[in-house]
């Protein structure tokens, strides 16, 4: 099971989000489901742009593509 220290709210963020830690191994796994996790919020019709004042990308999001358009497009 992977520290939760080491991989301190992006752990915590899969938990909440109903991914235990049993589910990944390793940091690049981690970072794969929180990239899914992301993925499901930005395409997700409910987040249409009227209400999201901002949010907070990490490097590992910026780096990859949603649905094929890169994630700062």
């Amino acid at each position: 099971m992977p520290p939760l220290i080491r991989w301190g709210q992006h752990a915590k963020a899969l938990a909440e989000y109903g991914i235990a830690e049993s589910r990944y191994i390793s940091e690049e796994e981690m970072f794969d489901l929180v990239h899914a996790m992301r993925t499901r919020v930005v395409t997700s019709p409910a987040f249409d742009g009227s209400r999201v004042l901002a949010a907070i990308l990490f490097e590992q999001t910026m780096e990859r593509d949603i649905q094929g358009v890169p994630t700062a497009r």
